[in-house]
């Protein structure tokens, strides 16, 4: 009688574990499941709102090209009669006349490197104070080599300063062969840019054709 009951016991003993193994499979395959539903239920949001974006938002987005989106440029035509090899375009704040001066007495200027034509521009934004912007519109008239986007010139608006100067460049002057981008604050070597690209100018590294 002992034996039989503890026979007994020993069998149900040993389905225990089978059944805690089945529950244990059965949690993970429902955490799993639960788990796609939840992926596949945030992969359908952001479909959705990929498609309420899709027409607000063009995915080949061109950067502003029209003379009217411009506060202050130089003539349209300039790059037509100093047909460069390399632009330069400098971004700057309105508020570094100085900085601007720098380069203009040093590296800057329209100059010709190597034989061949170098132009420097600068691309600032519109400043909070209306002291310094008149004190902008009297360098522009002056100097002729400043780029004024219709945007505040602030830390957090630099990406739309320099898709703003990739936009008047790619407008107003295709002429160039290359388009260097500094800051103000940068000492640039415009000749040494120049060797390097003379070695390599059979790669259109701009069309994204080549490979040296």
């Amino acid at each position: 009688m002992w034996k039989t009951r503890l026979g007994k016991r020993g069998g149900r003993l040993g389905t225990l574990p089978l059944f805690c193994a089945a529950g244990v499979c059965a949690a993970l395959l429902a955490l799993l499941f639960v788990d796609f539903i939840e992926s596949w239920v945030t992969s359908m949001r952001m479909n959705t709102v990929v498609e309420q974006h899709a027409g607000i938002i063009p995915p080949q987005s061109v950067p502003p090209t029209r003379p009217e989106e411009f506060l202050l440029m130089p003539s349209p035509l300039v790059c037509q009669r100093a047909k460069p090899y390399l632009i330069v375009l400098v971004t700057s704040a309105p508020a570094n006349q100085r900085a601007r001066q720098a380069v203009r007495d040093t590296w800057g200027g329209e100059v010709e490197v190597r034989g061949l034509r170098v132009m420097t521009l600068f691309m600032v934004g519109v400043p909070s104070d209306p002291g310094l912007a008149k004190l902008l519109i009297e360098e522009a008239r002056e100097k002729g080599d400043l780029i004024q986007g219709r945007f505040m010139d602030t830390y957090s608006n630099l990406t739309l300063k320099t898709l703003s100067l990739l936009g008047w460049a790619r407008r107003f002057c295709p002429q160039a062969h290359f388009m260097a981008k500094v800051d103000d604050d940068v000492l640039f070597n415009p000749s040494a840019l120049l060797h390097f690209l003379n070695k390599r100018e059979a790669c259109t590294y701009w069309k994204g054709r080549g490979s040296c």
